[in-house]
């Protein structure tokens, strides 16, 4: 991430599933559930963010029990917008 303004900026991220499966199996989506994820940028500053965790799984329906994935989609929100990447 980059924040190329003079004013520091603070957003939320959120998880997109990028595919809507047949059997409606939840994965990117089960990211939020450790969240939410608030981030801060500093005026004129770049910023390589990782999320790492456990996910407590067991009492839900229908989510993924292992895989990986790529080109995930997020929407990144702040008080006024949202942009989905």
């Amino acid at each position: 991430m980059q924040n190329r303004s003079n004013k520091a900026v603070t957003f939320e991220v959120e998880f997109l599933d990028t595919f809507f499966r047949e059997d409606e199996v939840r994965m990117e989506s089960l990211m939020n559930i450790a969240g939410p994820y608030r981030i801060t940028l500093e005026t004129n500053t770049k910023k390589a963010i990782h999320f790492k965790g456990l996910l407590e799984l067991s009492g839900l329906p229908n989510h993924i029990e292992g895989g990986t994935s790529n080109g995930i989609h997020v929407k990144l929100l702040d008080e006024e917008t949202a942009r989905i990447l």
